[in-house]
């Protein structure tokens, strides 16, 4: 049984993780990382709830952020079951992480640019 979401919630972490998407991100990691930004710190199972993904989700895209470095574990005060739960957060502000994308983004289009002003020059000469 999936959990309760916000509507408006839900609506912006499925906008969000679309447009993450489109500049190659996984959705699983893109909806971590808005929840994250909206929660600042959350465990394993808040994250799957808060998500509406499961936990084999939740999982693949924590994988996915740790490979990049996006988000930092610490353990949590409360003890759970015997054991402190680790809590999850993003290593710097969600701004990082857009102008990141977006600096990747203009160097993509840069490249692209001058390859086309190659091939321009190419039929020009030949």
């Amino acid at each position: 049984m999936k959990p309760e979401i916000d509507p408006l919630i839900s609506e912006t972490i499925d906008e969000f993780s679309e447009i993450l998407f489109s500049f190659g991100y996984k959705k699983s990691p893109a909806r971590i990382i808005i929840f994250l930004h909206a929660a600042f710190e959350a465990s394993y199972e808040e994250m799957c709830r808060g998500t509406g993904m499961s936990p084999c989700q939740v999982a693949r895209g924590f994988q996915i952020l740790k490979g990049r470095n996006l988000i930092q574990i610490r353990k949590g005060r409360k003890k759970v079951h015997g054991k402190r739960p680790n809590l999850y957060s993003l290593t710097g502000p969600i701004e990082d992480i857009i102008q990141a994308i977006d600096a990747k983004k203009k160097e993509e289009l840069q490249m692209k640019i001058g390859r086309l002003q190659m091939l321009c020059y190419l039929l020009m000469s030949g």
